[in-house]
Formats: C-alpha cells, sequence, structure tokens
C-alpha cells in the first residue's frame, strides 16, 4: 500500500512517535529508580509505593486494546494530540504532586494516556513505511531502549541536583512539543484506513494458527524479558561477587541500543521468520552459557551478548504478525503487546517463588522459557501448525 504522505510528513509523524516513545521508556525507567525517594518524601509505605506499578500499568492495558480495537482509521490524528497533551498534563501534575495520592493519580492518568497512543503508533507507522515494516518497528524500540538506557543516569544526577520534580516537568515539555508537531502535521491517507473491527474480523484473527503462534512467543518473551529485567539485579547481586546487579541490569540495557539498530537494518533483508528464529535461538543459549558457565567479565559479557540478540525479537516478532494481516495491524499490535505484557506480569512472581526456600536459580525460568519460545519460532518459519 502506498501512502501520499511527502517524505518531510513521514518523518515528521516518525519523529514524533519515536520522540514520544523515548519519553515514555524514560519516565518508566525512572519509575522504578525513584521509589526509594517517593517514600521517604511522602512518608509512605513500601507497600502502598508498590500499587504505582500496576495502576500505570493497568490504564496502559486496558486503553491500549480499547483503542487498538475500537479506533480507525480516521482516529489516528486526534488520537495522537489527545494522547501526547494528556501526558503531558499528567507528568505536569506528578511534577507538582502534593501527596502520594495526587502522585499515584497522576502516574495511572499517564498509563490511560501512553495506553491510548500506542494503540495506534504502530499501526500509523505500519502505513507510512509499508515496505519497510521491519527496519521501522526496531528503529522504534531502538528508541524505546535509549530512554530507558539513560533514565537511571537521569535519576541519579538529578536526585543530586535539581531533584526529581523538574525531571517529570521537562518530560511533561517534550509531550508538548510532540502534541504541537501533531497540531500542525497532516494524514493525507486517513480516509483510506482500517475501519473499526468487527467480530468477524476478530474471529478470524482469533482462528488463525499462525497469530496464535506469535502471540505465544510474545507470551513466552514477556516471560524472558520481564524475568531479566526483574530479577537480574539481584540474581548478580547473590551469584557473581565481583558484579554488582546494577552494572549488569545497564550492561542488558545498553546491548539493546546497538542491537535494534543493527537488526533494523538485517531484518529486513531476511526472510523474517527465519531470522527471528536465528537470533532468539543465539539468545536464549547465550543465556545459558551465560547462567552456568560464565563469571566475572564473561559474565557480564555475556549478558551483553543476550542483550543485543533479545533487542530483535520483540519487534521482528509484531513485524511479522502485522506483515500476515497489514490490514488489522491496530488489533495485532494492542493484542499482541497486551499479550507481552500478560507476560511480564505473570512468569516473574512465579520465578521467584519457585526460588524461594529452594536452590532454583532466580533467572531459571526465564532460560526455561526460552525453549518453547525457539521451538514456538522453528514451526512459524516452517509455516507448521503446533
Amino acid at each position: 500500500m502506498t501512502t501520499t504522505q511527502t517524505p518531510f510528513e513521514r518523518n515528521r509523524w516518525l519523529s514524533i512517535v519515536l520522540g514520544f516513545v523515548a519519553i515514555e521508556a524514560t519516565a518508566f525507567s525512572l519509575r522504578g529508580a525513584l521509589v526509594p525517594r517517593f517514600v521517604e518524601l511522602f512518608d509512605t509505605t513500601t507497600r502502598l509505593a508498590g500499587l504505582l506499578a500496576p495502576a500505570a500499568t493497568a490504564g496502559f492495558v486496558i486503553t491500549l486494546l480499547l483503542t487498538g480495537l475500537i479506533a480507525t482509521s480516521e482516529d489516528t490524528e486526534q488520537l495522537l494530540m489527545l494522547a501526547t497533551g494528556a501526558t503531558g498534563i499528567c507528568f505536569l501534575a506528578a511534577a507538582f504532586a502534593p501527596s502520594f495520592g495526587v502522585l499515584l493519580i497522576a502516574l495511572f492518568g499517564r498509563g490511560i494516556s501512553t495506553g491510548i497512543f500506542r494503540g495506534v503508533d504502530r499501526p500509523l507507522l505500519s502505513r507510512l513505511y509499508d515496505e519497510s515494516r521491519e527496519r521501522v518497528f526496531n528503529y522504534y524500540d531502538l528508541a524505546w531502549a535509549g530512554g530507558a538506557a539513560i533514565a537511571p543516569a537521569i535519576s541519579v544526577l538529578a536526585l543530586q541536583t535539581i531533584g526529581w520534580r523538574p525531571v517529570y516537568a521537562a518530560l511533561a515539555i517534550g509531550c508538548f512539543v510532540l502534541a504541537g508537531l501533531a497540531f500542525k502535521g497532516q494524514l493525507n491517507f486517513l480516509q483510506t484506513g482500517r475501519t473499526r473491527i468487527d467480530w468477524e474480523d476478530f474471529i478470524s484473527l482469533a482462528s488463525s494458527s499462525h497469530l496464535r503462534h506469535i502471540a505465544l512467543v510474545m507470551f513466552l518473551l514477556g516471560g524472558v524479558e520481564g524475568g531479566l529485567f526483574t530479577w537480574l539485579p539481584l540474581y548478580t547481586n547473590r551469584a557473581e561477587p565481583g558484579v554488582s546487579g546494577a552494572t549488569a541490569l545497564t550492561v542488558l540495557l545498553v546491548a539493546y541500543i546497538p542491537g535494534r539498530f543493527i537488526h533494523a537494518t538485517l531484518s529486513a533483508q531476511i526472510d523474517t521468520a527465519r531470522y527471528l528464529l536465528a537470533i532468539a535461538t543465539g539468545a536464549i543459549s547465550i543465556l545459558g552459557l551465560t547462567l552456568w558457565v560464565a563469571d566475572g567479565g564473561l559474565f557480564l559479557a555475556g549478558i551483553g551478548g543476550l542483550g543485543f540478540l533479545l533487542a530483535g525479537v520483540f519487534p521482528t516478532t509484531i513485524a511479522l504478525a502485522v506483515n500476515f494481516v497489514p490490514e488489522q495491524a491496530a488489533p495485532l499490535n494492542a493484542g499482541l503487546t497486551a499479550v507481552s505484557y500478560l507476560g511480564i506480569a505473570t512468569w516473574p512472581p512465579i520465578a521467584g517463588h519457585l526460588s524461594y526456600g529452594s536452590n532454583i536459580s532466580l533467572l531459571a525460568l526465564p532460560a526455561i522459557l526460552g525453549l518453547p519460545l525457539v521451538g514456538t519460532l522453528y514451526f512459524v518459519s516452517r509455516g507448521d501448525s503446533l
């Protein structure tokens, strides 16, 4: 499908989407880093502080699904402006929050507005760059990785100098700038876009064995990545005395940046399903070797290699699904992203429960989940049914 957008307009919308994703990732990582400061400042308990993550995630997943299933192409421009502006307002509310309750409401609202944006952003890029989805989707996740990677440094620097409130104010300003760019932009092809998904379309998507297998990949991938992001620091502190957990997590996140840049180039030139199988197999192999063989410097090198390869799995899997049914990019993006978040929410607590009071490694479950992940991708690459 060829759009009528000029290269300038396409780049404008690409910049808006990548900018918002980078801001969102920065805020996502900042939240965890600032929890100790929130507990101290607002004199709250860690139990209440623990509500920050589920509150933001709940709002995000609900609106992501609703937007992906209900929104039409004609809604895209307005939804992007609404979401960026609303997210800026929520960041501003967080920056001036007088109490923990207000902060919690502000971050819950940010989850809602972010879900609206994420419900239409990949479908938009899918139509603007219909001949290079794999490359653009990897750039999309490169922006996310970059924002997430710089957040810890921002939190440390801010807490030592200006404090955390100006950081949220700066994020708000960034959102308002993007909202202004969206207001001035124009999507010329919207009137020929997809209509709201109906029940028959939904049944057709759900009955596709190919898409069900891709959904299983996303669910398992959520367990692998969620387990690593949650438990790698604690595992490292326990199992690798010479390496800090913060260093290991930083190495993992930073490795995502060049990884997604390289995957953006290669995935567009090689059969997508086979490329996915290759990088997933390499990533899980490195994870196993790193956990059970490497230590010290080799451990960090293994974590870096793992991040480099694993970085390409999520965006390339989304692209593979959209290439299969491009006219349903929005519900596919919403559904598969939600399935991934379900994996992130499900598997890490199970890993923690299994390891409690036992000799089972905190990262054993993510490594084990990699086996059915690779197996499913093998069948997807062959076009077979499981």
